[in-house]
């Protein structure tokens, strides 16, 4: 798993494969990996994220506090079949 820093703000310095989800894609792809894990705002905020990476064919997953709401993982499941 790649963990991306995608959809958060910028940080000075950061590579691209932390700070685009194309990169991320791309890098997890290209080295085999199983999938990407994001900041559970950034799904939240743009669920419709979680299809991308599925249609790549990487499993996607999320860290963060918003995590514990189990609204937000409702609809973050929901959106992914979509």
């Amino acid at each position: 798993m790649f963990i991306t820093n995608a959809g958060k703000p910028p940080t000075m310095g950061l590579e691209s494969r932390a700070s685009s989800l194309q990169s991320a894609v791309h890098f997890a792809k290209r080295w085999s990996l199983s999938g990407i894990v994001f900041a559970s705002e950034t799904l939240i905020s743009c669920p419709r994220l979680i299809k991308y990476v599925k249609q790549a064919g990487l499993i996607c997953a999320s860290y963060g506090l918003q995590n514990n709401a189990p609204e937000n993982a409702q609809v973050s499941t929901y959106r992914a079949t979509k």
